[in-house]
């Protein structure tokens, strides 16, 4: 989430509030599940 403040002209308002609300704990695991599932 730390990069919503850094890249603020990539991401929407709605998709910010989202990675808000979900945290960067889930979100970080999302990434990492499909970084797993490619090198498949």
């Amino acid at each position: 989430v730390r990069s919503l403040t850094l890249d603020v002209k990539v991401w929407e308002p709605v998709v910010i509030d989202l990675f808000h609300h979900l945290g960067n704990r889930f979100c970080n695991s999302v990434w990492e599940e499909l970084l797993l599932i490619n090198e498949e």
